[in-house]
């Protein structure tokens, strides 16, 4: 509505083909106004959302009935790749003999769940980050975690470093509750950029930066609560990452390939993708607040049995959202018993000493002698 009450504002219309002009721009929009005030109770109303995830009181977007897009067209292309295409059974195909294998693909897989179960179990934003060699499939892991929203096409659903940190914050803040897929840390390092600290502190806090308004006061702070799955060939963090980054991050090696197959995974998911995400939070639909208190339940409970692997209670409490996401996905989609364990994510935990910035310090002092 503030584009078409102001007549400078509403050539902004222009490039949606309506014909509107310097001369006519003021008349359109006297026009446009009286049209509404004659007719406000005839107008019907529509549900509208200007981003994805939980919507309080309102569900899950885009899975509300009768939903509208009514946000930045930047963002149109990214809303309408979350959605299903292709068949459920040769995706469930595809991810069951992925998972069958025990390869890293299922942390992906199990992230990607685990996002939409931040909010409601009142956990922080974190990082999942794969690091190696080329060929072992790092970014097919994150067409493996996209493809349970939506389209896992470079360019739909997965974005890159090469981004600014505005441009990060608003992606993040439009996704929301969904994960944000973002691939090849070397477009960063390749930049000159060797620490990314700050980037991990602003995106994992949940809140974007305070901005003035023009008019006077404060823009509207934008907030999200998802999971970030980054890949590079090198990792996140380095001995001289504060303890705070390193808490943050879940970050592992890929030694070996996601999968056996990588060019025949990439080519059923690239056509078939969408259908997991949506029956996730159908689940939630069916009993709300009975699901979500045995989501809060299961994840404590694996909060619990990670704190005894030497853990901090920002890992663990990481951790365990992917692992009680991957039960429920295990139980609910895949039914193969490939679900995660507590040893699993132990593995790739951080301990505490490799939390301690001074113990860290200590370790970084004694290589060089």
């Amino acid at each position: 509505k503030s584009i078409i009450s102001s007549a400078s504002s509403i050539l902004e219309l222009s490039d949606d083909g309506v014909m509107v002009n310097s001369v006519n721009a003021k008349e359109l929009s006297n026009y446009l106004f009286k049209m509404e005030q004659f007719n406000y109770s005839l107008i019907p109303e529509q549900k509208s959302v200007s981003r994805l995830g939980w919507v309080g009181g309102h569900g899950f977007a885009p899975y509300v009935e009768g939903l509208t897009f009514d946000g930045e067209n930047s963002f149109r292309g990214m809303f309408n790749a979350v959605q299903s295409h292709g068949s459920y059974d040769k995706w469930l195909e595809a991810m069951r003999k992925m998972r069958a294998e025990k390869t890293i693909g299922r942390l992906f897989l199990a992230a990607s769940f685990a996002s939409v179960l931040l909010e409601p179990c009142g956990l922080l934003p974190f990082f999942l980050h794969a690091w190696g060699g080329t060929e072992v499939g790092k970014t097919v892991g994150l067409m493996i975690a996209a493809s349970v929203w939506g389209c896992p096409k470079p360019g739909e659903y997965i974005t890159t470093f090469n981004a600014t940190s505005v441009g990060q914050e608003m992606t993040a803040a439009f996704l929301n509750s969904l994960p944000m897929c973002i691939d090849e840390l070397q477009i960063q390092s390749s930049a000159g950029v060797k620490e990314f600290d700050k980037m991990i502190y602003q995106l994992t806090e949940g809140v974007g930066k305070v901005r003035g308004a023009k008019s006077g006061g404060l823009q509207r702070t934008a907030s999200w609560r998802c999971c970030f799955i980054t890949n590079g060939e090198q990792p996140i963090s380095n001995e001289q990452s504060g303890g705070g980054a390193v808490n943050r991050i879940i970050e592992f090696e890929c030694a070996e390939k996601v999968y056996s197959d990588l060019v025949g995974l990439c080519s059923v998911i690239n056509e078939n993708y969408g259908f997991a995400g949506k029956m996730f939070i159908e689940l939630f639909k069916a009993d709300p607040e009975g699901v979500t208190n045995f989501a809060v339940d299961l994840q404590k409970s694996y909060y619990e049995e990670l704190l005894k692997y030497d853990s901090t209670e920002k890992q663990a409490a990481s951790a365990s959202a992917l692992l009680a996401a991957d039960a429920i996905a295990t139980e609910l989609i895949f039914k193969d018993g490939n679900a995660l364990t507590s040893a699993d994510m132990a593995a790739i935990m951080t301990k505490r000493d490799d939390v301690n910035v001074n113990r860290r310090a200590y370790d970084f002092v004694i290589e060089l002698c």
